[in-house]
């Protein structure tokens, strides 16, 4: 067997040689790595291709969303309801008409309540009456930012609580 071998070696050189060129001199072309081929790699803050450009400035990666240019959403419209609240009741932030973001992406509302010109550390749709006093002037804001950071510019509405009327009094009528 040790005398076959370097005969078959010579005759695979031989049926080989010219699709090889030669005898050990054999390449294998690996692929370079190409920045933004995993996800996450045009944000992350790396070279990933080692190519000296660092995430969007990659061409690579030109295209991936996160490296579009991000167009704030528009401002929604909203209203208070009720329009004339009173110490009973909820004062809600109601958000009428969407904001629209030019991109299509999903859009999220953060409300913030003050009460005359204060921050009432609120961020819920709602003031619950047991939070308001007569003459106390509230107002809502609601502010839009979309998926990836972009905030639109806010919307804001206010009402002021008035009194309760009073309950009826009870009436009794003796003889």
């Amino acid at each position: 067997m040790s005398r076959l071998f370097p005969l078959l070696l010579c005759l695979a050189i031989l049926i080989l040689g010219p699709i090889l060129s030669a005898c050990g001199d054999v390449s294998i072309n690996v692929p370079r790595e190409r920045e933004g081929d995993d996800p996450g790699e045009c944000m992350d803050g790396a070279d990933n291709d080692g190519n000296g450009l660092f995430d969007c400035d990659d061409p690579a990666c030109s295209g991936a969303e996160e490296c579009q240019d991000n167009t704030p959403p528009g401002a929604p419209s909203i209203r208070l309801e009720p329009e004339n609240p009173t110490t009973e009741d909820m004062i809600r932030c109601i958000v009428e008409t969407a904001s629209v973001d030019p991109e299509g992406h999903e859009v999220e509302y953060f409300y913030s309540w003050t009460v005359d010109g204060e921050d009432a550390a609120i961020d819920a749709t709602s003031v619950d009456p047991g939070q308001t006093t007569r003459g106390e002037h509230w107002m809502c804001t609601v502010v839009p930012e979309d998926q990836f950071g972009a905030v639109g510019p806010s919307a804001s509405g206010t009402v002021d609580v008035i009194n309760a009327p009073p309950s009826a009094p009870g009436i009794s009528i003796e003889p």
